[in-house]
């Protein structure tokens, strides 16, 4: 079989991003099931809607590609497909009248489903707006998340607002924890706070886990001991990484015994997994409680390719080559997101296995897949393994392929 033929392009997670629809009859994604779910019922005590996890615009712009869309159609909800893309853009078109708490349902859903540029807007629109603080908050909040994606804002400057909402004393406890958990996160991955900024959110996050953790809901202080986790883990800390680690997944197992959504608390189990799988691979290298964490991701989410990709990567660095190609032809098979990353990511494996063969097939397939954004690295690596093949003709087209992409 042909990598063409064993790749899935569609997906339920692709039906989700390109028509808000949960393309019924497919296995869901725990993502696209939330999505699904959320849209289905507005919760008027939860300000916002409920975002498990934000992708990069790469990742909609695969989406769009997959549906045969324009990218930039579907982030500006046009592309006329769905009644429910058209009822969004309605309401788009009603926000400059809307009051603070629909204009922040409607933002934190645009984020929810990577309308990034929608999202940005109104965030600027609302913060130049008379909100009181816990409004305020929410809208800075929102900015960094989508900031973080698309480099509107830096930042410290997007914290620097956050902490300003903060010191009024009106911001729940629930979501200055959540502020606080993403500062450590940036800082962790960045190092782009500014250090009195940062170390104020630690010791803020601190006291408000211990003071105030009776009005904290589960996933929040699960989400918190997941960030805090990377401070030890970062410095190599074995011990106290796997102690709030393990807090991380008790508060995660008691938020989903609590039964609040079929797919949303799930997330939190997931993430957990997802970071234990990091902490084994770099901070105690144990090659089988890493891929013990990776087989409960993908018994968790069977059908999402991240899952898999999580073995991969796994594999890959316990030099497992052929293990780590099969995972990553797994991924494959699930389909988006990521599906060009880990197909790459095959590629690069299948190389140390001496299957070049094999590799000028998928990086075929990436160059018919987005023949306009076919990275270099792969128009270079296919034009040099066509070359050793004896291949003039593929040669040629990667070759042509890269030079009208420097040429662009």
């Amino acid at each position: 079989m042909t990598f063409h033929e064993e790749v899935a392009v569609s997906n339920a997670f692709v039906a989700m991003m390109s028509s808000f629809d949960d393309d019924a009859g497919r296995p869901l994604d725990l993502y696209s099931g939330g999505v699904s779910e959320a849209f289905g019922l507005r919760d008027e005590t939860f300000p916002s809607f409920p975002i498990s996890q934000v992708f990069e615009p790469a990742v909609r712009r695969e989406a769009a590609i997959a549906a045969g869309l324009d990218d930039l159609d579907l982030a500006t909800l046009r592309t006329g497909r769905t009644s429910r893309e058209t009822g969004l853009r309605q309401q788009l078109e009603q926000m400059p009248e809307s009051d603070g708490p629909e204009r922040l349902y409607f933002t934190s859903m645009m984020v929810a489903v990577s309308r990034f540029e929608i999202a940005s807007t109104l965030i600027d629109e609302s913060l130049d707006r008379s909100l009181d603080a816990p409004l305020a908050f929410e809208f800075a909040l929102l900015g960094y998340i989508v900031g973080n994606r698309v480099g509107a804002k830096q930042d410290a400057d997007w914290f620097a607002l956050l902490r300003r909402q903060l010191d009024s004393g009106e911001i729940a406890p629930a979501r200055a924890l959540d502020a606080c958990a993403q500062a450590i996160v940036c800082q962790m991955k960045t190092g782009a706070l500014d250090r009195e900024d940062y170390r104020w959110f630690v010791e803020f996050g601190t006291r408000c886990a211990i003071e105030h953790k009776a009005e904290v809901d589960q996933g929040g202080l699960s989400s918190w001991y997941r960030g805090v986790a990377m401070i030890p883990a970062k410095g190599k800390d074995v011990g106290r990484t796997r102690e709030l680690m393990e807090r991380a997944r008790g508060h995660a197992v008691a938020a989903l015994s609590a039964n609040r959504s079929r797919y949303y608390d799930r997330h939190l189990l997931k993430t957990y997994l997802e970071s234990t799988a990091k902490e084994c691979l770099y901070v105690n290298r144990d090659r089988d409680k890493a891929v013990e964490a990776a087989q409960a991701l993908v018994d968790l989410d069977p059908v999402w390719g991240p899952s898999w990709g999580e073995f991969g990567e796994i594999y890959e660095s316990f030099g497992e080559y052929r293990n780590a190609s099969e995972a990553y032809l797994q991924a494959c098979r699930c389909g988006p997101p990521w599906l060009q990353h880990y197909a790459w990511r095959l590629v690069r494996v299948l190389e140390r296995l001496d299957e070049p063969e094999r590799c000028l097939e998928i990086l075929g397939w990436l160059v018919d897949f987005d023949p306009a954004g076919a990275p270099a690295e792969v128009l270079e690596r296919g034009a040099g393994i066509a070359k050793n093949l004896g291949r003039p003709t593929e040669e040629r087209a990667f070759r042509a392929a890269l030079t009208n992409e420097q040429d662009n």
